[in-house]
């Protein structure tokens, strides 16, 4: 059976995230002065072929 799920990949803490910096920084100039931090990463949607629902998730986390 054929499952779908999601990862989410993000720096580890205390990584240096210019890219973040640089949409905070933005967001400031649009007048969003209460943000105080923006971390970035990359989210996948990963379809997987599982014998149940379980290993799918189990394999998925393992990402």
């Amino acid at each position: 059976m054929k499952y779908c799920g999601k990862v989410v990949v993000t720096l580890k803490p205390g990584v240096f995230d210019p890219q973040g910096m640089t949409i905070r920084n933005a967001l400031h100039a649009l007048s969003y002065r209460e943000v105080e931090e923006v971390e970035t990463g990359k989210y996948f949607r990963v379809t997987l072929e599982a014998k149940t629902k379980e290993e799918a998730e189990r394999r998925i986390r393992e990402m």
